[in-house]
């Protein structure tokens, strides 16, 4: 029993601490990507429909992704699952059918890859959902230092309910993260950069 309550709660802790490392504001818990002081947001197209992204979004986030973490074996896009539809239904438009921008190798018959504009893709539920500021992230996380004061601790307890055959548990781990940047990059030419850009609220 303890075996599986001890996996079950390291579970349940590794996902509440990938969230807060994604939207944590940093007060008692890490500073997530979305409230970095370097984060990027890139502004909607002037004629772009609610809940939808567009080629044109994509390509200006990836714009304004530092140069070096374009090339980082960590940059990665990060998504919520709704945004699935408007990846495979996104396309260039070059002649009458269009190119299209997010395609399995081989053809949608075939295992997704998950890639887009090269780098890979990661879906989540953790970032919100299609629409709003952050549903799309691109980020290059070695940039985001994340540090373990203390390793996963499973503590058991049945002082308190001696009496009554009750044991207590707690899971324990203290952590802390938070983007390297104090601020976007300012190019001697050109708009600013960042080592991560989200895509601001479509509604």
């Amino acid at each position: 029993f303890e075996q599986t309550l001890s996996q079950a709660l390291i579970k349940a802790l590794g996902w509440h601490l990938d969230y807060a490392c994604l939207v944590g504001d940093g007060a008692g818990k890490p500073k997530g990507i979305l409230s970095d002081p370097a984060l990027i947001t890139v502004t909607k197209e002037s004629s772009q429909a609610a809940a939808t992204i567009r080629f044109e979004n994509v390509v200006k986030m990836y714009a304004r992704l530092h140069p070096a973490c374009q090339v980082s074996p960590s940059a990665i896009w990060i998504g919520n699952p709704n945004i699935v539809p408007q990846l495979f239904q996104m396309s260039i438009g070059l002649g009458t059918a269009g190119a299209p921008v997010f395609m399995p190798p081989g053809g949608v018959s075939s295992k997704p890859y998950s890639t887009l504009l090269g780098l890979p893709i990661v879906f989540t539920e953790k970032v919100p959902t299609l629409g709003t500021k952050g549903d799309l992230i691109l980020a290059d996380l070695s940039q985001y230092s994340l540090g373990l004061r203390q390793e996963i601790v499973l503590e058991r307890s049945s002082d308190a309910g001696w009496a009554n055959d009750i044991t207590r548990y707690r899971v324990k781990l203290r952590a802390d993260g938070q983007g390297r940047w104090s601020k976007a990059f300012t190019p001697k030419n050109g708009t600013t950069l960042s080592w991560c850009v989200c895509l601001e609220t479509r509604a």
